[in-house]
């Protein structure tokens, strides 16, 4: 009799079935050495692991079990760890081409919050074994993975049949009529050109991919719950955060001890009339609101709760800023400090084109927006691979667009470095672009840090930095500041005036801090700062940046920068 091994087809790696059958010895010895070996390849695989596990959706990839197997983790952990308290929802198509396989995600969120990191993707066509796979390189950097879910990625016909299916078509239709087009007035008819709904791309604007990215956010809490049920014995986490794969970040995260768990966390800015939502640290109860909007559009009494009966236009914000209000959520800044890269550089992969033109782009936002680097290293700057991507970028656009010497880049690569000109830091959107820089650049001096601030009217995290920055400098820009200690403040959140969660100060209260006091009373309630401090960030950028990209921030300092 020998012991020969076999594995259950659904069971664990270290799973392993024994059973009693006749042999010969030099089978019993042949078997033996199989055993040792198939045990020793087992704790190979467990130590390297990668994804734990991929689930597939979509016609005949639904099982995948060579891919299952292949990924499926083993029963015993093999680093012993503190159960994570933070879940990051990240996601959407797989194929673009994400900064650095994630580099910068990890570097600046995942070494900071330590969070358990939850895949929701997406791919064109098939999703077989050796496309996932690939795909999951592509952000190798944000391994390990608690859970993986890769789906074919929802047709536009497929997004419709389920909002048909909703029992409430025509009240998408009415919602996103008239004013709620997103066409502009004097906007030209070209559907691609209007301003991208809820519904898009299913109603609106056909380039619009909102309702793809409602539906794996959808897809993630319900992993995130899975898991928690399945692997975590019931234990919820504390926090569940988005954000997105195409983000480049220029300085660190904030920590979740400076994170008050009864809000909702946001960058400043982008709030285009709702709330930002590129990016959230949400607890665990409001998770489960902010995750489900997907849901909510296929509820018919939720829809009519948050949007009502008449037309009104309806971005990704604004939506998010209506799931605020409906569950009367609680929200909150922290400077922003990642910008999403140009819509181009995405699409830089040859197999992430579907075709091989440049100009044929699937971008709503396509023109790509760039500032010289600052003289202090912030994020990319530093980085000589993103410099690589983005002259590859420029030379593929040369040779499929065209480069005139006299007028740059035009069309929707307008604002493109030419190849080989001095490193920049490049991005999709103009105002979250500055924005970070300008913060990540304050945040770059010694001993400047996050910082929460005693009166939280509006809640937020604004920047300390040192009393003494830019004295030398700005020695005439220098002043006495009440209640401020040995410390300088420097807050902004731009176009933060209207929406559902305003990120300025409140107007009509006084607050104890002159420094506060006069941005109140001032014309931009949503900025603050103290004017050698100021000088001494806006000196990092040169005289033309600082009078055009950085005016808002720099125009009150430019005098003490310049001496003039």
């Amino acid at each position: 009799m020998t012991r020969h091994a076999t594995i259950a087809p659904n069971a664990p790696l270290a799973a392993i079935n024994v059973q009693l059958v006749a042999s010969s010895g030099r089978w019993r010895f042949l078997s033996l050495i199989g055993l040792v070996g198939g045990f020793a390849l087992g704790l190979v695989v467990q130590v390297q692991r990668s994804a734990p596990s991929v689930a597939h959706a979509g016609g005949p990839d639904t099982a995948a079990p060579a891919l299952q197997a292949i990924l499926r983790p083993t029963a015993v952990p093999p680093i012993a760890r503190t159960p994570a308290v933070v879940a990051l929802c990240i996601g959407g198509l797989l194929e673009l081409t994400i900064p650095q396989r994630g580099q910068s995600v990890a570097d600046h969120v995942l070494s900071v919050l330590q969070p358990d990191v939850f895949v929701a993707g997406t791919l064109k066509g098939r999703p077989g074994p050796k496309r996932v796979a690939r795909a999951l390189e592509e952000i190798g950097a944000l391994r390990p993975f608690a859970r993986v879910s890769v789906v074919r990625m929802p047709t536009v016909a497929v997004l419709r049949e389920a909002l048909q299916a909703s029992g409430h078509w025509d009240e998408f239709l009415r919602t996103a009529s008239g004013k709620g087009s997103g066409q502009v007035p004097g906007m030209s008819a070209d559907k691609r050109k209007w301003l991208p709904l809820t519904t898009s791309p299913v109603i609106g604007n056909p380039k619009g991919n909102t309702l793809q990215e409602l539906h794996y956010q959808s897809r993630c809490i319900d992993m995130v719950g899975a898991h928690e049920t399945e692997a975590r014995r019931g234990a919820k986490y504390e926090r569940v955060m988005f954000t997105r794969l195409e983000f480049e970040w220029l300085h660190d995260h904030p920590p979740l001890h400076l994170l008050d768990a009864a809000y909702l966390w946001v960058p400043t800015g982008e709030d285009n009339e709702g709330v930002n939502d590129r990016h959230w640290v949400a607890n665990r109860r409001d998770a489960e609101h902010v995750f489900r909007r997907w849901d909510t559009l296929l509820n018919g009494a939720e829809y009519r709760a948050h949007f009502g009966t008449a037309p009104l236009f309806v971005s990704s914000e604004i939506f998010m800023g209506r799931t605020v209000r409906r569950h009367r959520l609680l929200t909150a800044r922290f400077p922003s400090v990642a910008m999403l890269q140009c819509c181009a550089i995405n699409y830089l992969d040859v197999r992430a084109r579907a075709v091989g033109n440049i100009s044929e782009l699937q971008c709503f936002a396509r023109r790509c927006f760039e500032v010289p680097c600052p003289s202090r290293a912030v994020g990319a700057c530093a980085q000589r691979r993103a410099h690589a991507q983005l002259d590859a970028l420029a030379e593929a656009a040369a040779t499929q667009v065209g480069f005139d010497p006299q007028k740059g880049f035009t069309g929707f690569v307008a604002g493109l470095r030419a190849p080989g000109q001095l490193p920049v830091l490049s991005f999709k959107y103009e105002y979250e672009g500055r924005a970070a820089v300008m913060h990540a650049t304050a945040l770059s001096f010694p001993g400047a840090a996050y910082h929460v601030p005693s009166d939280l009217h509006p809640p937020r995290l604004d920047i300390a930095l040192p009393r003494a920055l830019g004295s030398r400098l700005a020695p005439a820009a220098v002043e006495s500041v009440q209640g401020q200690a040995n410390h300088s403040y420097f807050y902004s959140c731009i176009n933060c005036e209207r929406g559902e969660a305003t990120g300025c100060l409140d107007r009509t209260r006084q607050y104890g801090s002159s420094q506060l006091e006069r941005a109140r009373k001032s014309r931009a309630p949503c900025l603050y700062y103290d004017r050698a401090p100021m000088a001494a960030i806006c000196s990092m950028h040169a005289d033309a940046e600082r009078n055009f990209e950085f005016r808002w921030w720099c125009a009150e300092v430019e005098r003490y920068v310049t001496g003039l």
